[in-house]
């Protein structure tokens, strides 16, 4: 499994849990395997009662390039196990914190913004590049991105795709703290670790269940129709235009077809 899932005592009893992603040649891109078994570590937390709190972090250069577009997705079901994960990781009852280094796009940055607490070392960077691919973004995705930004900067972010550097993260509330180095951003990432684990880990399990409530819900009505033309959007002529366009390494041309 491209995970590797540690344990280290906490301050006060329990077990404080780390979970990396480890596929570092390829950018810690998001294969279905890496899927899988991130929905599996943060269930498996959630239901370990030695478990205070996970940190979410990376092997290598990047954090996570996103979806590992060489996968295909399924019809009528183009994520659903993107979708999946990430529901798991904003079920876990343990506060989550993640660490980012480097590229945090797509499904790599909805990774971090699934977690509680966001930190990052000076050299990352973010981008929502859907719209540059012919697709959409999942209602989840976007909702808990406004959720955390704002809905006007979410959808700027969204509409335009475009990079952002950690400094502008931390001006838009992508990330909570920037630090300088790797070895900074895992000493902090320690340290407020420590702290989350000598709070009531019940108190904290249903509070984070009530904020949870506090994200916008979809009326299934809408949520159908979303999901049928979300569909279509994966095997459009701009979907492929926007995959080969990435492919080449040309700017892509849409025809909105």
């Amino acid at each position: 499994m491209a995970l590797l899932v540690t344990d280290r005592p906490g301050p006060a009893g329990g077990l404080l849990r780390t979970v990396a992603l480890a596929r570092p040649e390829k950018r810690n891109a998001l294969d279905a395997e890496h899927l899988d078994g991130l929905r599996d570590a943060f269930e498996d937390a959630g239901q370990d009662g030695a478990v205070r709190v996970v940190v979410l972090a990376a092997t290598g250069t990047a954090f996570s390039a996103g979806y590992d577009l060489t996968q295909s997705f399924e019809p009528g079901a183009p994520d659903a196990l993107v979708i999946e994960t990430m529901a798991a990781i904003r079920r876990c009852p343990r506060p989550t914190i993640a660490c980012v280094q480097g590229a945090a796009f797509g499904a790599g940055l909805e990774l971090a913004l699934s977690c509680d607490f966001r930190l990052a070392t000076a050299q990352a960077f973010f981008c929502l590049p859907p719209a540059k691919l012919g697709i959409a973004y999942a209602p989840e995705g976007l909702a808990r991105l406004a959720a955390i930004v704002g809905l006007t900067r979410a959808k700027d972010l969204a509409f335009t795709g475009r990079v952002v550097a950690a400094a502008e993260a931390l001006r838009l509330g992508l990330i909570d703290e920037v630090l300088a180095d790797a070895q900074t951003l895992e000493a902090l990432a320690r340290k407020r670790a420590d702290a989350l684990a000598e709070t009531a880990p019940n108190a904290v399990s249903l509070m984070k269940r009530i904020f949870g409530l506090l994200e916008p819900a979809l009326d299934r009505a809408d949520r159908a129709a979303i999901e049928r033309e979300r569909t279509a959007l994966f095997f459009s002529d701009d979907a492929a235009e926007g995959l080969t366009a990435l492919a080449t390494k040309r700017p892509p041309v849409f025809q909105g077809k």
